[in-house]
């Protein structure tokens, strides 16, 4: 094939024709598919995987077969046409694939036969699949994003090689077909947004699963179900009802099943505390698998206000290098003591990402000068907020707050008054995203801060026009990047 290296890649180039037109895609989403086909060689955890599909995907973006789209990338129409055409062209060798997304009825069962992959993506007229397809060399099923309602039960009774399946964003499915206990091949099952609420025990015949995605789901779980699944390196939980049910009711039942998954390389999940850090060794599969933490009021609402606290403090200790993802939601207050970051200043090195969202007393977020690779940070609903960071010198420490960031969004923010006090080196921003904090009247930003020629700064009109410069230098510098909310 024309500017593809080997079998392999081209296996990798297909498979992106799979997804709808104009879809973007994760790129981690398709080093855990092609992780889970058995496309990549072999490899010893997830890490290892990704760099091979890493390099994969810089091969076909240099051979401008995908666009690059950040963390994402993108097949261009014409592309995905050429791919669909060639895998057609190429069913002999192995390379079968339908394709039918957007479509209104499913495909007739007898073109399933000699499928090896397919893709229904987006099909918004199929309610329901009550024919028992036979495809006994069938690898992928992609039924995301459809109006799907009901699965047939013996639906997946004639699929013994199946190791991906892709049921997420289907909202109106309420049940996993207990025929899932014929899935004995099965690698990959992603049920996030789905509205499942239980898990059949059936599933437990599904031994061979790395990569399991519950996100987002009011999913219960039955204790010890994950231990039937050893081999999984992948575990996604995050805001699964089941996730922080369990680990509000009876922390270390969880603790115990999670540290029984030998494999497990990859962790996201919602507590509703930080308890369960406490005391772990650094071996601990909390600290060396977790890559996203949610803390989120255990409580919810209490006459309209968050009613729990919490400690950041054994989340700093446990020291979770690999955490790159932190979300705090509906917490009353965020305590943190100093005495640990000025022990261990990497403590929160790893992160990437922070989303603060409707804690009510909470007044600043100063545990964040020590996350030095921060690249986007968005704080909404606390009403007490006023100030982002409180950089104060540190003897023997040099802070460099948000040096790497990209994007800061601030939202409903009606006491904030700054971001900082002085302005700050920012040479990555490229947006600023302001709304409902009308007192805040100054940027961290002078005239040499951002050396970026493209920053987009958007807010209301009024706010902007009230806003403080340093000097008049520093507001024609940044007057073009101004965007007026819409």
């Amino acid at each position: 094939m024309f500017l593809i290296p080997s079998q392999k890649v081209r296996s990798c180039f297909l498979y992106c024709a799979l997804f709808p037109e104009d879809f973007v895609i994760l790129k981690d989403d398709l080093v855990y598919f092609w992780m889970c086909e058995d496309i990549l060689d072999e490899y010893g955890n997830v890490e290892e995987a990704k760099n091979e599909s890493y390099h994969i995907i810089g091969t076909l973006l240099t051979s401008c077969l995908l666009e690059d789209e950040g963390d994402s990338v993108k097949m261009h129409d014409v592309i995905r046409d050429m791919a669909l055409w060639l895998a057609c062209d190429l069913g002999k060798e192995g390379e079968n694939i339908l394709v039918d997304t957007g479509a209104y009825r499913a495909p007739n069962i007898a073109k399933w036969k000699n499928a090896k992959r397919v893709s229904l993506m987006g099909s918004s007229g199929i309610k329901c699949l009550d024919e028992k397809p036979r495809s006994p060399n069938l690898f992928t099923l992609f039924l995301r994003v459809s109006f799907l309602k009901r699965i047939v039960d013996d639906f997946f009774d004639f699929m013994p090689t199946l190791r991906v399946l892709d049921l997420s964003e289907n909202s109106r499915i309420t049940q996993l077909p207990s025929g899932v206990s014929n899935l004995v091949s099965l690698q990959h099952l992603n049920l996030s947004k789905t509205g499942i609420k239980r898990l059949p025990m059936e599933i437990t015949a599904c031994a061979c699963l790395k990569y399991l995605n519950l996100e987002r789901t009011f999913m219960l779980v039955p204790p010890n179900l994950l231990s039937s699944f050893p081999l999984l390196k992948v575990l996604r939980i995050l805001d699964c009802g089941s996730s922080s049910g369990i680990f509000f009711n009876n922390e270390k039942t969880m603790i115990d099943e999670l540290q029984g998954l030998k494999h497990l390389d990859v962790l996201t999940l919602t507590v509703g505390s930080t308890s369960c850090f406490e005391n772990l060794d650094s071996h601990h599969i909390l600290v060396t698998c977790t890559l996203t933490l949610c803390l989120k009021g255990e409580g919810g609402f209490s006459y309209g206000y968050p009613s729990s606290d919490v400690n950041l403090s054994p989340v700093a200790m446990a020291n979770m290098k690999f955490l790159d993802t932190l979300q705090i939601k509906r917490m009353a207050d965020v305590y943190f003591s100093w005495k640990i970051p000025l022990e261990n200043p990497s403590c929160f090195l790893g992160l990437q990402f922070v989303e603060v969202v409707d804690c009510m007393n909470l007044k600043n977020l100063e545990w964040l000068v020590f996350a030095a690779n921060l690249i986007h940070l968005h704080v909404y609903g606390s009403s007490k907020m006023t100030t982002i960071l409180v950089c104060e010198e540190i003897v023997g420490y040099t802070l460099t707050p948000f040096a790497k960031l990209t994007v800061l969004r601030l939202s409903q923010l009606p006491r904030l008054r700054r971001i900082c006090e002085n302005p700050l080196p920012v040479p990555f921003l490229k947006k600023i995203l302001i709304s409902g904090c009308p007192v805040l009247s100054k940027l961290p930003l002078n005239s040499s801060s951002a050396q970026t020629s493209n920053l987009i700064i958007e807010g209301e009109e009024k706010w902007w026009n009230g806003l403080e410069w340093e000097d008049q230098a520093a507001r024609n510098a940044f007057l073009p990047c101004f965007r007026p909310c819409k």
